[in-house]
């Protein structure tokens, strides 16, 4: 997913004649992303093509509103390069002007007194920082959808500490609980959406404290694995395809054979790894069950000491 459409791709009608514009779209050479804005190409039918959409649509209206605007919510967090849970079908901006009656539904306008150090300039566009980005993603998204977006930020650079006080700030406004709880869940550690998946599913099922980026040395040198329980050796990896797709040169026999060595060395030091897929997320607790099969299996097993989990 790009983070920013090159600006020939994107076309306003009022920087081209509409109705040519018209017959290029009825030919398939472009596709509409809102009124009087398209796209070169057909449209897209995947989740990143439709994230690349939501980002032209960011540059359309960007060309298009004669008011100023600021990005903020889920919208702020894509052009930041956080990664999401849904689709950003809704352009989310603070804006002090009402819409007209023939407002793009696409568009959702949020009254919100921002101050001057919570709005910044990225490649052009007027957002929220990355702290208030969070918290706002916080407030108004689902609780999987708020630990993905917050662990993030933090991993791109946000001040934990700011974002607190924020938090604190802000007592009364609707969300807050939910943001209280989910800045302090967070961890920078979860290097993508499907770790901090499964970070939730897991802090749901009271299987806490969860540690990230656990280092163990083993005779073929250092290697981390992404979460999981120390006092236990029990750790939690996601597995997805680009893993094993060879962009750094290496084959994917290459990658999997050293992949096969890590996991071996690491085993052979009395951990118990469970490799999770985007299957397996789509059913939290039957992974919830088989994370605490294996703890009981160390603790029956294995001197670890009286580690006990919530």
């Amino acid at each position: 997913m790009t983070i920013e459409p090159s600006a020939g791709r994107v076309l306003v009608a009022r920087e081209n004649r509409s109705h040519h514009l018209e017959r290029r779209a009825r030919r398939g050479e472009l596709h509409r992303i809102r009124r009087g804005a398209y796209v070169q190409g057909p449209a897209p039918t995947g989740w990143h093509g439709r994230c690349d959409d939501a980002l032209a649509r960011i540059v359309a209206l960007r060309r298009q509103l004669s008011s100023p605007f600021v990005l903020s919510h889920t919208s702020a967090a894509l052009w930041w390069g956080l990664p999401l849970v849904g689709d950003p079908l809704v352009t989310h901006i603070v804006q002090r002007t009402r819409p007209s009656a023939r407002h793009d539904p696409r568009v959702k306008r949020h009254v919100l007194a921002l101050r001057g150090d919570e709005i910044v300039t990225v490649r052009g566009v007027r957002v929220t920082t990355l702290e208030r980005t969070a918290l706002d993603c916080a407030c108004a998204c689902s609780d999987a959808e708020a630990l993905v977006v917050v662990d993030a930020a933090l991993r791109a650079g946000a001040d934990r500490a700011l974002l607190t006080s924020m938090v604190a700030a802000n007592a009364g406004r609707r969300g807050i609980v939910r943001a209280r709880t989910t800045v302090r869940r967070a961890d920078p550690g979860a290097e993508s959406l499907a770790e901090s998946l499964t970070r939730h599913h897991l802090i749901e099922d009271r299987l806490t404290p969860i540690s990230t980026q656990i280092a163990v040395d083993t005779r073929r040198g250092r290697f981390r694995i992404g979460l999981g329980w120390p006092a236990v050796k029990v750790g939690v990896e996601f597995d997805g395809r680009l893993k094993y797709e060879g962009d750094d040169g290496r084959s994917p026999a290459q990658i999997i054979f050293r992949e096969k060595e890590r996991h071996d060395a690491i085993v052979e030091l009395g951990w118990l790894l469970l490799r999770v897929t985007w299957d397996d997320l789509g059913d939290p607790a039957d992974l919830c069950r088989r994370v605490r099969a294996l703890i009981r299996r160390q603790l029956r097993n294995r001197d670890v000491g009286s580690w006990r989990h919530s």
